[in-house]
């Protein structure tokens, strides 16, 4: 074993110690050391790379653990940023570093390395761990690369060629890197990338299952082997004393076989969901696809819950709680599907499995759990919104409330998705002409945007827009010009003057300058706007122009004809 390559095994433990105490620059320093250590032996070729691992990473055969990292919800790992982000709802990754005692690997393997590939992986959640998705992914790249080039090595000697059948150790960090590289690219908005890393991802927990299955047949095999000659009655009482000793053995391998094949399912779940939210964010032409991806999903979900709890009394091996992961697991089975449904526009499908989602999310025996609470809080907005798209408007405000008040108490007032949910609440009741509780919302919420996103941000304008179409419905000609006018200026800041958000605005100024009975105002105003969709040399527009806004509440409204805004 090479010197070089024990140290920088050591330094990638340190480094995994420094990670877990949250320590990240410390790890990174590691791990990029042991990194270079090992590039540098290469180049050097200096010693054989047949030697076996020095006696602290390696155990004997038939201990050879079967380990798996517990992959979390992308939310959990997350969420040390500020609460939950929709759009990563059922999704998970890997979070734990690894020692190199993860090497463990059956003889055979010894022209093959993972080490370095596993350095990479470990600095790559650093970086993930710091939003630094691109670095993530470059590093991630390489890990891949590199476990590929150890494949390719070893083809030229391998006996029978059949390598496509990695060996467990490599198919598990391949499941990870996958994985991971996956959500990089996924958080980097490259949707169609993400889904064909996920996608191959899928395939290996099954692999593996299948390899994990086969070991312990050919275990039970072996023990068949041994006992018989003891049915020949050598001496009963060490006959005994032996097969006491097996059973115990064989308990403990089989609680770890279990919290092994439990991870492998949680992993694969993921894949599911994570494959069918990139397919769905890549835009739904692979939404059919996505869909039996969910279903497949959900289904296994049930399958965990009822072989571990059965298995476990409830209480999974290993610090594993299979009863109360179930329903975090199923509830975001069910949030994907409502959101593909939602994207597809069968509506009422959509809504159907948001409530699902929000009955196991509320009756998840952590219901007091920020998680559960805030996916119940996305999935009682999905639900509002695909209410208020098929116009169902009274029953969309309860839901949309609801989600509301979760958030800010969960989230706190300032934070996006909260925001969202009370401009949702505002559209409902502008809609059922309910001005004066709209009018409140409006205000509440354009108040809030300007703190968090900065008043010429598009979402802060559209509500201003909306608090002065409601004041000049009302007939509040003076607060509806004040509106108006925070309105224009945040949007020439931001847009320009020719966005269609914009010249809506002007043109609303002189409509309501005109209305008050200030002609010479209101003809400069319209002289105005005629004078830039000219430059835009769209003359025809500006009568279509003041069309719209004579028509009921402001713009983005394409979708929802006499609607406010999306």
């Amino acid at each position: 074993m090479s010197s070089f390559k024990t140290a920088a095994m050591s330094l990638n433990d340190l480094g995994v110690d420094r990670h877990l105490d949250g320590d990240v620059d410390g790890a990174v320093k590691c791990y990029g050391n042991a990194t270079r250590m090992l590039y540098e032996m290469r180049s050097h070729k200096s010693d054989e790379t047949g030697e076996q691992p020095p006696s602290s990473c390696t155990s004997a055969s038939d201990e050879r653990p079967l380990d798996l990292p517990e992959p979390l919800p992308e939310t959990t790992a997350a969420s040390s940023r500020g609460g939950v982000d929709s759009r990563f709802i059922g999704m998970g990754r890997f979070v734990t570093p690894l020692k190199s005692s993860f090497h463990r690997e059956e003889h055979r393997t010894n022209a093959r390395d993972a080490v370095t590939a596993t350095m990479l992986f470990n600095a790559s959640l650093a970086k993930m761990s710091r939003s630094d998705f691109e670095s993530a992914k470059n590093l991630l790249e390489v890990a891949l690369m590199d476990l590929d080039r150890n494949m390719d090595d070893d083809d030229d000697d391998d006996v029978d060629d059949v390598v496509d059948e990695e060996t467990p150790l490599f198919a598990r960090l391949r499941l990870m890197i996958l994985t991971n590289l996956g959500m990089s690219l996924y958080r980097l908005g490259r949707y169609d990338e993400a889904a064909d890393r996920f996608e191959d991802a899928c395939a290996l927990p099954v692999l593996l299952l299948q390899d994990a299955q086969q070991a312990q047949q050919a275990r039970a095999a072996a023990v068949q082997v041994r006992r018989a000659p003891q049915q020949h009655g050598s001496s009963s009482h060490h006959h005994h004393h032996h097969h006491h000793h097996h059973h115990h053995h064989h308990h403990h391998r089989s609680s770890s076989t279990t919290t092994y094949a439990n991870a492998l399912l949680r992993a694969l779940v993921f894949s599911l969901l994570n494959c069918a939210r990139a397919l769905d964010a890549a835009g739904g032409h692979r939404s059919l696809e996505a869909l039996g991806m969910v279903r497949d999903a959900g289904g296994l979900c049930e399958t965990i819950g009822s072989c571990f709890e059965n298995m476990d009394g409830g209480g999974g091996g290993g610090g594993m709680a299979p009863a109360r992961d179930r329903p975090d697991l199923l509830s975001g089975a069910a949030y994907v599907e409502a959101v593909i449904y939602h994207t597809r526009g069968q509506l009422e499908h959509a809504e159907a499995s948001y409530g699902q989602c929000i009955q196991g999310a509320l009756s998840s025996s952590s219901s007091s759990s920020d998680a559960d609470a805030e996916l119940a809080a996305a999935a009682l907005y999905g639900l509002g919104r695909s209410l208020f798209e098929r116009r169902r408007l009274s029953a969309s405000v309860a839901p949309l409330r609801a989600s509301w008040s979760l958030r800010s108490s969960h989230l706190g007032e300032g934070h996006v998705d909260s925001i969202e949910s009370l401009y949702a609440l505002g559209r409902s009741l502008h809609d059922l002409e309910q001005m004066v509780d709209a009018l409140g919302i409006y205000e509440r919420c354009y108040r809030l945007q300007r703190q968090t996103l900065g008043s010429g941000h598009v979402d802060a304008l559209r509500t201003a827009c909306n608090v002065a179409r409601i004041h000049r419905t009302c007939g509040n000609g003076a607060d509806a010009l004040e509106a108006c006018g925070a309105a224009i200026r945040g949007g020439l800041e931001s847009l320009g003057e020719s966005h269609p958000f914009v010249l809506d605005m002007i043109a609303t100024r002189g409509m309501v300058l005109h209305e008050m009975g200030r002609t010479e105002e209101a003809s400069a105003v319209f002289g105005e706007v005629a004078r830039i969709t000219e430059r835009m040399g769209a003359p025809s527009k500006f009568e279509d122009h003041l069309a719209r806004c004579l028509g009921g509440p402001c713009l983005l409204a394409e979708r929802t004809p006499g609607a406010a805004a999306a």
